[in-house]
């Protein structure tokens, strides 16, 4: 059942967040993504996807979007059942630094690795859209999974008290028994990246 947000405080952050544009986004991500060279919060490098991993994800958040960071615990909470499964939470915010992403982790208490997308390489590669915005891609490079974490938010201001459908556990569960994923693509909802580099964070 969908319920009001209780604080009306917290609606109009989210509205001031993610601008007067809509949230809703459906992404156009290509099947195949080829194998992009990253480098996290403290300088190390990686390689998306990991070839060792049967599948990596990438969540991209932006630190003052009130639905991503309602969201983390939920990511970490996905990411510590799967623990062979690489985790990359991405600010998609090219002004930020990684000084205060390191100062955002901490008080989120983000397990992933973060990693800051100052030139919008990570964006660019998987064509996202919106924060929170969940990939799932194979070692080899396929697109199994896009879009929301589970349909706890439904839109600006409307959530449900519990999600009540799971798509990116579910994709995971799919991928590491070797089945084909049954809902491949979601509508993610959140703060349009689009709008937060117009309103100067890029």
């Amino acid at each position: 059942m969908k319920l009001q947000f209780p604080h009306l405080t917290f609606a109009i952050a989210l509205i001031a967040a993610c601008g007067t544009g809509p949230i809703f986004a459906s992404t156009v991500v290509p099947t195949t993504l080829r194998t992009i060279h990253v480098v996290d919060l403290n300088g190390k490098p990686h390689s998306i996807p990991d070839s060792a991993a049967p599948a990596t994800v990438v969540i991209f958040i932006a630190h003052d979007c009130p639905i991503s960071c309602a969201m983390l615990p939920e990511v970490d909470r996905i990411r510590k059942a799967y623990a062979a499964i690489p985790f990359y939470v991405v600010y998609a915010e090219p002004s930020f630094t990684a000084e205060a992403a390191k100062v955002h982790a901490q008080q989120y208490k983000i397990g992933s690795t973060c990693i800051v997308d100052r030139w919008r390489d990570l964006v660019k590669w998987s064509d996202a859209h919106v924060t929170p915005e969940a990939l799932v891609v194979t070692r080899s490079g396929n697109v199994a999974y896009e879009g929301r974490i589970d349909n706890k938010f439904a839109g600006l201001g409307v959530y449900r008290s519990s999600a009540t459908t799971h798509e990116l556990a579910d994709a995971l569960e799919e991928v590491t028994h070797g089945q084909t994923v049954k809902v491949s693509k979601t509508t993610a909802v959140g703060c349009v990246i689009e709008t937060m580099l117009l309103r100067g964070n890029g």
